[in-house]
């Protein structure tokens, strides 16, 4: 049986959390093109704005995720912001979407409430503790 030292945290499940963060963001731009192609239809006709709206917020969550991975590779406090800052758009646009175009959007939620959890389950490797305070080790002398 393998021990795990209380020091360094496991890589896998970090990079199991990147590989969900990267498919949902490809799939968000995917879903852009889906609409673009005419492939992926709302239940109902659309007035040009909010049709816009819609689709280009598509394309913006998803690049933005994007944009944001190399961040999160990278442990740095910039990619965490600008996750936690897109996936609470992701949460408030796929709420006003339920409401507005069609109650299907409303799953849309799902996976970035899960981000944003991940994310915090995964806030020490952005932020971690100062040396001497509850959640850090303190060096030995």
């Amino acid at each position: 049986m393998a021990v795990v030292s209380p020091g360094k945290p496991r890589v896998w499940p970090f990079a199991l959390f990147l590989l969900f963060v990267l498919a949902y963001n490809v799939f968000r731009v995917a879903l852009f093109g889906m609409t673009q192609t005419g492939a992926v239809t709302p239940d109902r006709p659309l007035d040009a704005v909010t049709n816009a709206l819609v689709v280009y917020s598509e394309l913006a969550i998803g690049l933005v995720g994007l944009a944001a991975v190399p961040g999160l590779v990278g442990s740095r406090h910039w990619g965490f912001w600008a996750t936690a800052a897109v996936n609470a758009y992701a949460i408030v646009f796929d709420a006003a979407s339920a409401v507005g175009v069609q109650l299907s959007a409303a799953g849309g939620i799902v996976p970035p409430v899960a981000i944003l959890l991940l994310l915090l389950a995964f806030r020490s490797r952005f932020f971690p503790a100062p040396p001497g305070s509850a959640g850090a080790p303190v060096p030995q002398a």
